[in-house]
């Protein structure tokens, strides 16, 4: 296979070992024309890339003239400097994976691990995305719980009558209210009815509501209706 000047230079690294055996240089061309000739190589000669460049030069050479009108260079001459050529590179290729293979093939898994990295990045960015995008909504749907739960606390401030309707409150962590189906549990109709509830009646709301269950039932209930907004 032909190796560009180029890119031997740029990818490959010269080998660090030595020739097995004499590689004569080609004769010259009996056009007598330059053919960007190439240099023997000896026995224990140390192996350079550039002797596959060089050899490789020689033969694209060849084969240019060959095509020349009247030619240059004959087919024969043309052989000779492809079979040198095929000397030269099995010397450094047969037997093993190609210098310049085996860096495209590192480069190639440096290339899937920055991927793989990026990849990763891209998750954790939108695993922290979509908790923040949680974190927000659940921000916003307490917002709008508080909110909920202070127009009925206003609603409550406006009853002027003990026999006014109390309107029970939310909870803010569920949105929860006494009155709810799963929930079921007792609730005054009115100011009246708070006044003459139960101790159990009073702590069950305290404990639906989380506000402390401490002091006389006097007390408590006086913290309940502060909290409901009961002002009677």
């Amino acid at each position: 296979h032909p190796i560009a000047s180029a890119l031997t230079r740029s990818l490959l690294r010269p080998e660090m070992n030595t020739y097995a055996a004499d590689i004569a240089a080609l004769r010259p061309l009996a056009s007598a024309t330059a053919d960007n000739s190439a240099a023997s190589i000896q026995h224990g000669q140390a192996m350079e890339l550039d002797h596959v460049a060089k050899a490789t030069r020689q033969h694209n050479s060849r084969k240019a003239l060959a095509s020349c009108d009247p030619p240059l260079a004959t087919a024969a001459e043309v052989v000779e400097s492809k079979k040198r050529k095929r000397a030269v590179e099995s010397c450094h290729f047969d037997g093993a994976t190609p210098l310049w293979a085996q860096q495209m093939q590192q480069q190639m898994q440096e290339s899937q691990q920055q991927m793989q990295e990026s990849q990763q990045q891209m998750q954790q960015q939108l695993q922290e995305s979509q908790q923040q995008l949680q974190q927000l909504q659940e921000s916003q749907q307490q917002m709008q719980q508080q909110m909920r739960q202070e127009s009925q606390r206003n609603m409550n401030r406006t009853r002027r009558n003990t026999s006014d309707r109390i309107e029970p409150l939310i909870r803010l962590n569920d949105g929860h209210s006494p009155r709810d189906e799963n929930e079921l549990l007792w609730f005054p109709n009115d100011h009246d009815e708070l006044v003459g509830a139960r101790p159990a009646q009073i702590n069950s709301l305290l404990v639906f509501y989380g506000l402390p269950r401490v002091g006389s039932l006097t007390g408590k209930k006086s913290a309940l209706k502060q909290f409901l907004g009961v002002t009677l």
